[in-house]
């Protein structure tokens, strides 16, 4: 995660149920206060931001309607047992 020009902040921590509540991750703070990164910065947001899609509210997520038919019926199988709360915590 990019701060600013100055400071970065680098982690392994991942956004999804069991990282918020299994894992403990070390992270590494990067402060540049000459700037001498920054350009590497910008190339390196430059190169994710052309392969990514910019959210602007929680309602341009897709919702499970929009995924593909068999990714629909392999999660309503799922969620028919008990093993999507299982599945859930372990992705």
């Amino acid at each position: 995660m990019f701060i600013d020009d100055g400071l970065a902040v680098l982690t392994g921590n991942n956004l999804n149920p069991r990282a918020w509540t299994l894992d403990l991750e070390n992270g590494l703070v990067i402060q540049d206060p000459e700037g001498l990164l920054s350009g590497a910065w910008r190339q390196e947001q430059t190169e994710l931001l052309a392969h990514t899609t910019r959210l602007e509210d929680f309602r341009d997520l897709e919702t499970p309607t929009a995924y593909p038919l068999p990714v629909r019926k392999a999660l309503k199988r799922l969620s028919a047992t008990t093993l999507d709360r299982l599945l859930f915590r372990l992705l």
